[in-house]
């Protein structure tokens, strides 16, 4: 197994995404939801478009799987890519992003008086599973009181 260290930022030539199709399009079409944040769909993309016969640890011979961590700010995602570039799994971590509209709208009327102080969101893929595991963590506040609250989609 081989690992890949990619540090993404939006001007990062070789990830910029806005004239090719991606290459790992099940996994966008899996996990790609229209309301996630701006940044999540940005670094989604940028590992749905890793080449990583590009990459200079690539091995055209062997036929290991590759571990990419791509971090951009507070964010994290670790992908496994097979010999021919195709993503298996992708486990993602994102730190103060906004929550997406029904979601928020839901909690605020679930807990009158509280205000949405701050959201990280995690997500798992597999190319093995039908729907990726999506769970944000909300932090809630109201004047001097704090709630922690777990969604699971």
């Amino acid at each position: 197994q081989q690992n890949d260290l990619v540090a993404y930022t939006p001007s990062h030539k070789s990830v910029n995404t806005t004239s090719k199709v991606a290459f790992n399009t099940a996994y966008l079409n899996t996990v790609n939801h229209q309301d996630f944040a701006k940044k999540i769909q940005t670094f989604q993309n940028a590992v749905a478009n890793y080449n990583i016969k590009a990459s200079d640890i690539y091995q055209p011979k062997s036929n290991d799987n590759y571990v990419v961590n791509f971090d951009e700010g507070g964010n994290h995602i670790t992908a496994v890519y097979d010999k021919n570039g195709q993503l298996l799994t992708c486990l993602e971590n994102y730190k103060g992003i906004k929550l997406p509209y029904d979601l928020a709208s839901k909690l605020t009327k679930d807990y009158p008086n509280w205000g949405i102080e701050k959201v990280d969101c995690k997500i798992q893929y597999s190319n093995q599973k039908q729907q990726p595991l999506i769970v944000y963590q909300v932090v809630m506040n109201n004047e001097n009181k704090t709630k922690k609250i777990t969604l699971e989609l």
